[in-house]
């Protein structure tokens, strides 16, 4: 997946952008799959204001905590019916 944005604005200063996806996979053993990011840069946990991953409110602290998960080496883990939690707030 390749995304292009372009600031047009012909004054004012930068302004804080974000690109996000959630992915879903079709695999026939959650617990046996496996995801790799791509390694261009290190992957970073975006911290949130109310500090839940399960329940999140979205709101960037500006905070981050280096990730090395999803790397390819193990599975992803849990079950068909209880998957392992992966609905956070990642940036490369």
């Amino acid at each position: 997946v390749t995304t292009t944005a372009k600031n047009r604005a012909v004054s004012g200063g930068p302004l804080p952008f974000y690109n996000s996806w959630h992915s879903y996979f079709a695999v026939p053993e959650i617990a046996q799959a496996t995801v790799e990011l791509d390694r261009c840069s290190g992957w970073n946990h975006i911290s949130v204001t109310n500090g839940s991953n399960l329940y999140s409110d979205l709101i960037p602290t500006g905070e981050t905590t280096p990730f090395k998960g999803l790397d390819g080496s193990a599975p992803i883990g849990g079950t068909r019916d209880e998957p392992t939690y992966y609905d956070d707030e990642f940036k490369a």
